[in-house]
């Protein structure tokens, strides 16, 4: 974590000190030790993945949006999609911020942080979906994403966006889908310190019988 004149993290007073720790990764047992009886799960993903966003002059990457970015999504891991709406003509896509192993919430800003080697990508292109935000999905759950300065906010934009997902590919009422979001998805704090912070829904697939589950597509 960055010293506490540099502002980042949750609680950058109560922790003014900053503190750099290096790991060493096995990748026979995917795991990173953390002091000498703690271990982590490795799960490696690229915290940044977005879209040039709608505008015309140069961006920060920092701040997530609509155009995805710093999601810092810990389930954006081999073999998860993310979808994105395509605001710029190619899609302009970039990606960084490697991590290998990060809890919800990032919240002293860092993760384990690492270089790939490699990443590789395949993108495929969805003509008008009609989603102004972006989605993931994983093999167990549709996950939908709320960004905003406020968290509060952020939250908001994420229960409207699973909410829609329910009514427009489950084929939900809207006060059904309200309900069924209410007793079935997990709303998780996805980081706190990108400037624009993020939230997302987890719409677990096994609540659906099979015939629905298998109809329903992100596009």
């Amino acid at each position: 974590n960055n010293p506490a004149d540099l502002r980042t993290g949750a609680l950058p007073d109560e922790f003014p000190e900053g503190q750099v720790r290096y790991f060493q990764l096995d990748r026979q047992t995917m795991t990173a030790q953390w002091g000498p009886d703690i271990r982590i799960p490795l799960g490696p993903f690229q915290g940044i993945l977005g879209v040039a966003p709608d505008v015309d002059e140069p961006v920060s990457s920092v701040p997530p949006g609509p155009y995805a970015g710093n999601l810092d999504l810990r389930e954006q891991v081999e073999g998860s999609r993310l979808f994105v709406p395509v605001w710029k003509r190619g899609g302009l896509i970039f990606t960084g911020d490697s991590h290998v192993a990060q809890g919800d919430g990032e919240v002293n800003l860092t993760a384990i942080e690492s270089a790939m080697r490699e990443v590789r990508i395949q993108v495929q292109l969805h003509e008008q979906p009609g989603w102004e935000w972006p989605f993931a999905e994983t093999d167990t759950h549709w996950i939908a994403i709320g960004t905003h300065r406020d968290l509060n906010e952020a939250f908001r934009i994420a229960l409207r966006n699973a909410i829609q997902f329910l009514v427009r590919r489950a084929g939900l009422q809207p006060l059904d889908a309200y309900s069924l979001v209410s007793l079935a998805v997990n709303f998780r704090i996805t980081q706190v310190v990108d400037i624009t912070q993020g939230v997302h829904g987890m719409i677990p697939k096994d609540i659906f019988e099979p015939s629905l589950r298998a109809s329903i597509r992100i596009a």
